[in-house]
């Protein structure tokens, strides 16, 4: 799972707004560099992710800059915040694809989340089990104390979902992901109970798209839209062969768009909730 580290999308986005007040104010990328002491490279670094801004460089590009308005300093000094902060899942960096520990991150401030599976369970649905035989099966040669590693971090995932203030989950899956977990009856059973239990919670909203939904909007495969805390924007996840895939602005409008569609084609809760228990009571 582990890859070469990649910008964290939290230090692309700080430097995607110091770029946008160096535009506003009409200076080049040189005449930047100049007024903070900094070659053009280490701004393009800046601006780019690849070097995470510190405090006082926001503090400069704003003075520079000339940003006053106070809403705008403070989300700015916000992701910068965020930035330099560490998490839990820092402690497992250099075990983690930088694409899941921006997964982890986005997570870690969202507010709401549409996940689409047509074949697995969602990752913050997944019980212990469930979750041990997935990984096993997608990573053969993975050491026992490597599974352990990626099972820990599945876990401490899933706690956003019954903290305190817990975040809001709708997830749709595939009939398929019933079919699939009913022929494992270690881990695939229990699971539908699971998930049968779970889907009663009011911070979870369980359906099911059923094989009658014929061709539909998901066919590209699984993707998830993340609402986050001010001030980030809304981001979307998409799964490729290559690892997944976090995009933002307009691709996030035809996710929804995609998203409003299969809730059409599912079925509502209620309904879903009794199809899972049927085919477990079949059992």
């Amino acid at each position: 799972m582990a890859s070469g580290r990649k910008p964290t999308i939290r230090a692309v986005w700080l430097g995607q707004e110091l770029r946008k007040m160096r535009d506003e104010a009409g200076l080049t990328v040189r005449a930047m560099g100049s007024l903070v002491h900094l070659n053009q490279a280490n701004v393009s670094k800046l601006e780019n992710g690849i070097y995470p801004a510190s405090v006082q460089h926001v503090e400069a590009y704003l003075r520079i800059c000339g940003i006053d308005d106070p809403k705008r300093r403070s989300d700015v000094f916000k992701i910068c915040d965020d930035v330099l902060r560490k998490g839990w899942w820092d402690g497992f960096a250099g075990e983690l694809a930088s694409e899941l520990m921006d997964r982890i991150w986005l997570e870690s401030k969202a507010v709401h989340i549409d996940a689409f599976e047509p074949i697995l369970v969602p990752g913050l649905l997944q019980t212990s089990a469930y979750a041990r035989a997935v990984m096993a099966a997608d990573q053969p040669d993975a050491s026992s104390e490597r599974l352990e590693r990626w099972h820990d971090v599945r876990t401490t995932r899933q706690l956003i979902i019954t903290k305190h203030e817990p975040i809001t989950l709708r997830a749709i899956i595939d009939q398929s992901v019933i079919r699939r977990a009913i022929s494992d009856s270690e881990a695939g059973l229990p699971q539908l109970r699971f998930l049968a239990e779970v889907s009663e919670r009011p911070n979870i909203e369980l359906r099911v798209l059923p094989d009658s939904a014929g061709f539909h909007a998901g066919m590209n495969g699984s993707f998830e839209v993340l609402s986050l805390a001010d001030p980030y924007p809304e981001a979307g996840l998409l799964t490729t062969p290559s690892g997944e895939v976090c995009v933002e602005g307009d691709a996030i409008h035809h996710l929804k768009q995609k998203y409003e569609l299969l809730l059409q084609s599912s079925l509502d809760p209620e309904p879903s909730r009794k199809l899972i228990k049927s085919e477990v009571d079949k059992q």
